[in-house]
């Protein structure tokens, strides 16, 4: 399967999380934007009247969302997606994940959260892109919600060839010969709160904001792996945290959205 071992920064404080969790724990909420009457006034889902409320509520009626109304929220008939601020949202009906504060995941995540697996072809290779989950990213821009994906270039003979690691929207290839690999497992390091992947521990990034480190959880992903495809939250075309100031500062789309199908 070649899921990686991931090793965590020793001072990592925002752990890896379950999805489902983030969702049962966060608010739903309708974002009515600020050209609008009302505007700034959001609404949020009551879960006893299924109505959309104009309030910021935090009553019990308004957590925990059926899963499968939040997945019928998808891309809009013309493509554009829910997400708040993204320049390629819909013009209504854009929606957001509202969880409270810094949700800080599961500190131990062998075995207790899934990565999400999706598997593509290109020429004789297969890519296993694996995605996971971080209730919050405490880069110079945070957010609630942090989706980042690790993704295994295998040959025809099932070797590992390299590996695209996922660091603030770009992933840069690292060649078999860059990576450290354990049984074929290829190991990645997450930086601290930021959760880039780099092939080393160091300092990393144009301004040095990135630091991974040995000495932390090494967490081992193929405890829980789970196909991408089936989840029943991967439709969902909103964002995964609240609407910041920013774009940047504004939860991620999920990874249904964000996958690739890579021709090389």
């Amino acid at each position: 399967m070649h899921a990686p071992i991931i090793k965590l920064h020793p001072e990592e404080q925002f752990f890896p999380m379950d999805p489902l969790l983030f969702i049962q724990t966060s608010r739903f909420r309708h974002h009515r934007g600020f050209n609008v009457i009302d505007a700034g006034i959001d609404e949020g889902f009551n879960t006893e009247t299924q109505t959309w409320d104009k309030n910021n509520s935090k009553d019990p009626k308004y957590f925990n969302v059926p899963v499968d109304f939040i997945n019928s929220l998808t891309l809009h008939s013309d493509g554009r997606n829910r997400r708040p601020r993204d320049s390629n949202a819909g013009d209504d009906l854009n929606v957001f994940l509202q969880p409270e504060g810094k949700p800080t995941g599961h500190s131990t995540p062998t075995n207790n959260v899934p990565v999400f697996l999706f598997e593509s072809a290109g020429g004789s290779h297969r890519f296993l892109q694996f995605w996971i989950f971080f209730g919050f990213n405490g880069s110079l821009l945070s957010h609630q919600g942090d989706w980042e994906d690790i993704t295994i270039k295998v040959n025809g003979d099932d070797q590992v060839e390299g590996a695209f690691l996922s660091a603030h929207g770009d992933r840069p290839f690292f060649p078999q010969s860059e990576l450290m690999i354990e049984n074929d497992r290829v190991v990645v390091f997450c930086s601290r709160e930021t959760h880039a992947f780099y092939p080393a521990p160091g300092t990393h990034g144009p301004i040095g904001q990135d630091k991974t480190a040995a000495g932390g959880f090494s967490w081992d992903t193929a405890g829980k792996v789970e196909d991408l495809s089936v989840q029943p939250w991967r439709d969902y075309a909103g964002a995964w945290g609240e609407v910041g100031e920013l774009v940047h500062t504004t939860g991620p789309l999920g990874p249904w959205f964000k996958r690739f199908d890579v021709e090389i």
